[in-house]
């Protein structure tokens, strides 16, 4: 019995170090497809589409949503700023690299 309490005192231990010292889950940026297409409702009716390049722009992720195998994305600049824009849906496919920090 003395050595199943020690083990679960270790158990404990870790896991109150691993809640204390472990950095929450950040959202990752991720570059698209250059032919994505970005549009303002989850569909590809040529109405919806926003202008906007999708080589200059970043996807922040996970999606906000999801419907019809389209993703809704918060958008961002080249240096990951916040652009007027602030979120537009593309197919789900199109998401391309992870671009590190």
């Amino acid at each position: 019995m003395p050595m199943f309490r020690r083990c679960h005192g270790l158990f404990i231990a870790i896991v109150a170090f691993l809640v204390v010292m472990v950095p929450p889950i950040q959202a990752m940026t991720f570059r698209l497809r250059s032919t994505a297409v970005l549009s303002r409702q989850p569909t590809y009716q040529t109405s919806e589409r926003l202008d906007l390049d999708p080589t200059q722009l970043l996807v922040v992720g996970p999606a906000l949503e999801q419907s019809k195998g389209f993703c809704r994305y918060e958008l961002r600049n080249q240096k990951g700023k916040p652009i007027s824009t602030e979120t537009a849906w593309t197919p789900c496919y199109n998401i391309d690299r992870l671009v590190l920090p």
